[in-house]
């Protein structure tokens, strides 16, 4: 059975200096209650009272899918340029808000959505891309199917007195200052080493990790290597012309079938514009 999942790391690139320096952002997002217990195992301790050590991994080249080790592999220890974080008191004083308020923090339903699957529009398919799976691509017609037979849901007359801890983190995700002081972004930079200052000439990924000591790496290690979902963001070719840098898109490290579908989706994308 696959484990639970218990935290999701992002990275979203911001700027590259010309010289082998790139500034990134981080974002960590729990699942569940960030205060009380462990976030993972019993030893591991909650969010809230976590403090992340990071490894920053950069992928030369765009000809493999994103990975930790390998040839073209580098780690680095990335310089943390964001406040300190003080995610305990915190969170509790985002909770003793919530409560104020007359609202109560609980747990969501169960969402019936087990997964999403990306809908392979015509030109594609005319084009030369694979037919769906049904696993982690579908087709126009299947999704306009779904979503005509789902059944109304009707509105409730007075709005829900309970809100979620997903709620909470999603509203402070468009508080900066909040998030950062809550320990869900973290400013990093990591500069290559002078043998490697072409790494991204042909382009690349890149992807903020835990770092193997981390108490919550530790805690995911076999037999829950699937409780930390890890996102890597790709990057276009890079010169010596420092620029801003944007994630297009993230691609998980567990879903290689689903990052190879949309790397493929993106070059037979290009073959229809030309």
């Amino acid at each position: 059975m696959a484990d639970a999942l218990r935290l999701v790391l992002m990275t979203f690139p911001q700027h590259w200096d010309g010289k082998g320096t790139i500034t990134l952002n981080v974002v960590l997002l729990p699942t569940g209650d960030p205060l009380p217990g462990s976030l993972i195992e019993p030893s591991s301790p909650s969010f809230a009272n976590g403090a992340p050590t990071f490894t920053v991994i950069v992928n030369k080249g765009l000809g493999t899918l994103p990975a930790s080790t390998g040839a073209n592999t580098i780690a680095l220890t990335p310089t943390i340029h964001s406040a300190p974080a003080s995610p305990a008191a915190t969170f509790a004083l985002l909770q003793s808000s919530v409560t104020a308020s007359g609202a109560t923090l609980g747990t969501p339903p169960a969402s019936a959505v087990k997964s999403i699957r990306k809908p392979l529009p015509p030109s594609y398919m005319a084009a030369g891309g694979g037919p769906p799976d049904g696993i982690f691509t579908t087709t126009d017609d299947e999704f306009g199917c779904a979503v005509r037979a789902t059944p109304p849901v009707a509105i409730p007359k007075t709005p829900p007195k309970t809100v979620s801890w997903g709620q909470v983190i999603s509203y402070a995700l468009r508080q900066p200052v909040l998030a950062v002081k809550l320990g869900l972004i973290y400013e990093l930079s990591v500069t290559l080493p002078a043998s490697a200052t072409d790494a991204f000439a042909t382009g690349g990924y890149i992807f903020v990790a835990l770092a193997a000591t981390d108490p919550w790496s530790v805690a995911a290690a076999p037999p829950h290597p699937h409780s930390i979902r890890t996102y890597a963001a790709r990057i276009p070719p890079l010169t010596a012309t420092a620029r801003a840098l944007f994630a297009a898109y993230q691609g998980s490290l567990l879903a290689c079938r689903l990052f190879h579908t949309k790397v493929r989706l993106d070059e037979v994308t290009q073959t229809v514009k030309r």
